[in-house]
């Protein structure tokens, strides 16, 4: 696997890529992560726009994925080709059709429990095998190329990891680009998501910045209806930094698109945006934060202590998400 990797980074290098002051490694359960071999300087991996690849481009086959359209990457493609059956190889086709088979022997009971915290992820391709590996391996390493407007896997960049303390992606018309100083593991943040939205999307558990509340509604007396989505793309800033939810009031029903219940840099900030909502819609703070914190509860704590002996590995891992995010919302950092 060395010398692979070896040859990899070479070529990778001599198509305009950078990968700089760090290594590939990887681990039996986790897979691929990357370490800094100096820690004073500066490591970075950098994408040229010329080696992203665009998902519609991509195909699969029981070897794993493969670049479909090769005439839309002209010089590069022996590269490209190269690295996706590194990556992308049949180990992992391998790893997520266990996945998908441990989702669908569910019991009738887990199924009901994780359905309401909206799991197991549903996605395109779920009835059909190579589809849902396709679909899932996509979630995973995809990345929205805003200067097209398409999305797209980012060679070498997709072995790096993700903390809730890493690198933000530097996304320009030149390519993507992460960079800093790090100590031992080279870690990027991949989004602004809680527990439950990293297990959907990216399959593994790992600390968040913030705790998002379930989907939900909340009737009061008047008659008027707040619901609360689970939607983090929607959303303003305030004071220049602090990400705060859309709210829409229409025919008596008020939507927001998302509600926090813990925030690693401010534990005020779920009582901060209900006041928010009280001044606005004259409706008591402490109903909705009663409301939210109960609903979620009801929610999570059947899965920690009715699920945690489960055999299934699916669930297994649920049951770890759940419990993490339930000392999160508990102050437990």
């Amino acid at each position: 696997m060395k010398d692979k990797l070896f040859e990899l980074t070479k070529l990778f290098r001599r198509h305009g890529g950078i990968f700089e002051n760090m290594t590939v490694g990887h681990r039996q359960e986790s897979g691929y992560y990357c370490s800094v071999i100096d820690s004073h300087h500066d490591a970075t991996v950098f994408c040229p726009e010329n080696l992203l690849v665009d998902v519609d481009d991509v195909g699969i086959n029981d070897a794993g994925l493969f670049i479909a359209k090769p005439e839309n990457y002209d010089t590069n493609i022996g590269f490209l080709e190269k690295y996706f059956s590194f990556h992308f190889d049949e180990a992992l086709v391998g790893k997520l059709l266990e996945e998908k088979r441990q989702i669908d022997s569910l019991s009738e009971q887990e199924q009901l429990l994780l359905k309401r915290i909206n799991l197991p992820n549903v996605i395109d391709g779920m009835k059909d095998k190579l589809g849902y590996v396709k679909n899932r391996i996509f979630q995973f390493h995809q990345i929205t190329f805003e200067p097209l407007g398409k999305k797209v896997i980012m060679p070498f960049v997709t072995f790096l990891n993700h903390d809730r303390d890493g690198a933000s992606f530097i996304i320009n018309e030149s390519g993507v680009t992460v960079t800093g100083k790090f100590n031992g593991e080279v870690l990027a943040h991949y989004q602004m998501g809680d527990m439950l939205m990293f297990l959907r999307n990216y399959g593994f558990v790992t600390n968040t910045m913030f705790i998002y509340s379930l989907p939900m509604q909340i009737q009061f007396p008047d008659g008027r209806l707040l619901m609360i989505d689970n939607d983090i793309s929607k959303f303003k800033r305030i004071d220049g930094k602090y990400r705060w939810p859309d709210v829409e009031n229409k025919d008596g029903v008020i939507t927001v698109s998302w509600f926090p219940m813990y925030f690693k840099s401010g534990p005020w900030y779920p009582a901060r945006v209900a006041a928010a909502l009280s001044r606005e819609f004259n409706i008591p703070a402490e109903d909705i934060l009663y409301s939210v914190f109960r609903f979620n509860l009801n929610a999570l704590l059947p899965i920690a202590f009715s699920l945690k002996d489960s055999e299934n590995s699916y669930v297994q891992m649920v049951v770890s998400s759940v419990e993490r995010q339930l000392e999160l919302i508990g102050g437990i950092d």
